[in-house]
């Protein structure tokens, strides 16, 4: 779903898309109450699911952002930066929970809007919301604008990013993003457009495996 979203509609767009979801699911868990027949149970499984759908469109599309935007000397540090705030977020929420969530407050919890795991709920939203407002200043990936053939995206793009101070590299730059986006749609339509679905299948498993068995950060 990031991939579709962020390849259709843009790297930003999707995250714009993918925040408030999380926020509704962060929302639902907090305030979920048996209504109407329907169990508290099912509600905080769709819940989770929404806030699942939000981390997975994020964490497909964050750093393809980040490696689009960034200049090349910070691309790398900055895209390792983002698996550290996964790693970070993780930690962060198993102290919320340890400190939030125990046999009391989970039984409280069900007279309480922010006592326990509702109150853990209600953090969750948090980080979501700030990201939400930082990504309304951001500007669209210019390699994004270049898949469109939007060259004045392109432009508009990388003045936003890198300023109108030097406007020799800003064309270099846009010159070797446009050759490299044109390149890589060719690359594509020779050769993985026409490979067979079963073949792409293999690789993304075989990709995702040897991920793990490197040691992933996460």
């Amino acid at each position: 779903l990031g991939g579709v979203l962020a390849q259709k509609y843009g790297r930003r767009a999707a995250l714009l898309v993918s925040y408030p979801i999380g926020g509704v699911g962060w929302a639902g868990w907090s305030i979920a109450r048996e209504v109407g027949g329907v169990p508290v149970l099912a509600q905080l499984i769709v819940a989770r699911s929404l806030v699942g759908i939000c981390g997975g469109i994020g964490s497909a599309v964050v750093p393809v952002y980040l490696a689009e935007v960034s200049p090349t000397r910070m691309r790398g540090a900055l895209v390792c930066l983002h698996q550290i705030g996964i790693g970070a977020g993780f930690l962060t929420a198993y102290i919320i929970g340890w400190a939030a969530v125990d046999a009391a407050s989970v039984e409280g919890a069900t007279s309480c809007w922010g006592c326990g795991w509702r109150l853990a709920g209600w953090l969750g939203s948090v980080p979501l919301g700030v990201a939400l407002i930082v990504t309304c200043f951001l500007p669209e990936s210019p390699r994004w604008a270049a898949y469109c053939g939007d060259e004045d995206g392109v432009r508009k793009g990388l003045t936003q990013l890198r300023g109108a101070h030097q406007p020799t590299l800003l064309e270099a730059e846009l010159a070797a993003i446009l050759a490299a986006v044109q390149s890589q749609q060719h690359s594509k339509q020779a050769t993985w457009r026409r490979t067979s679905l079963p073949t792409r299948l293999a690789v993304g498993v075989v990709l995702a495996l040897t991920t793990q068995l490197a040691g992933g950060f996460d």
